[in-house]
């Protein structure tokens, strides 16, 4: 029967041209290679060297065989270093869904920083409304999942929480560049751009611009906070924004100003209770909140 030893002991030889060399080389005897190599050649029923002049050279059979022992040297040492990324987790399908302020905003640049660090991964990233993020949470379709915070599922694990502040955003060139804080009184009939009548987080800025008695002209709705800041930039009008998006769109040219006051955006990360990754789920909360703190950082 080959074992594996045996197939050690011949590649050992040709590769160190003797059998002195070859014991050296898998710290064992002399006398214990060359029985190896002469249980090999009675398993396979060839001789595999040639002696001449007191050293061992692979005969054409030998190198033959060699060819193929080759190739599972090259096929297992693949598998080896597969064992080794698993068990640094540093192979494997990171499965990511996102509200789309931070899907848009934060997650590319956290995904970019996570690969350095773990570059065998694949990712799978998209972005969702909290309700179906949760439900893909909770059948384990994905492993982490970036919802609002009012959003939660009994039997999910809970990662880091996130209390932002939202800022006002002007076009370059604004009336109100100089103003330190922005108020509700100073968008008094400002062409003011709204996230869509059934956004929750719209709700919060009007209820503010209502009890102050404070009319602003809304004349422009949009689905998202990014395209918001990007028609913001065109001067169609101000906003009030989460503070990533402002910080994307901030080195373009866009105003960013606190506004008091407070308008809070929170949100929070999941991950599903049957994901078998922790360590990667948890590295890669780590990455996001660097990248996150960071970008906010620029607009401070």
């Amino acid at each position: 029967m080959l074992t594996f030893r045996m197939i050690e002991a011949f590649r050992a030889v040709i590769i160190n041209g003797s059998i002195s060399e070859a014991a050296n080389y898998m710290c064992i005897s002399q006398p214990a290679v060359s029985r190896l190599i002469k249980d090999l050649e009675d398993q396979i029923g060839f001789k595999l060297f040639d002696r001449r002049h007191g050293r061992l050279f692979a005969n054409d059979d030998g190198l033959a065989f060699y060819e193929e022992v080759l190739r599972s040297y090259i096929g297992l040492n693949r598998i080896e270093k597969t064992a080794e990324y698993i068990r640094k987790r540093e192979i494997g399908e990171l499965k990511i869904a996102s509200l789309s302020t931070a899907g848009l905003n934060v997650m590319p640049q956290a995904i970019a920083q996570f690969l350095q660090l773990y570059p065998g991964i694949k990712i799978r990233t998209q972005t969702l409304n909290s309700s179906i993020i949760i439900k893909q949470l909770t059948s384990s379709q994905i492993d982490i999942g970036f919802v609002e915070s009012s959003h939660s599922g009994v039997s999910l694990q809970k990662g880091p929480e996130y209390h932002l502040d939202s800022v006002c955003i002007l076009p370059p060139g604004h009336r109100l560049a100089t103003e330190t804080i922005i108020k509700p009184e100073h968008l008094m009939n400002e062409p003011f751009i709204s996230l869509g009548i059934n956004s929750k987080y719209r709700f919060k800025i009007d209820t503010i611009f209502e009890t102050a008695e404070i009319k602003r002209v809304l004349q422009i709705e949009a689905p998202e906070s990014k395209m918001i800041g990007s028609l913001v930039l065109e001067g169609c009008g101000v906003s009030i924004v989460d503070p990533m998006t402002a910080a994307t769109l901030n080195k373009q040219g866009l105003i960013v100003k606190p506004f008091s006051p407070t308008v809070p955006f929170s949100f929070k990360a999941l991950s599903s209770s049957q994901s078998s990754r922790n360590t990667l789920v948890n590295a890669f909360y780590e990455v996001f909140s660097k990248v996150l703190s960071e970008k906010i950082k620029l607009i401070k």
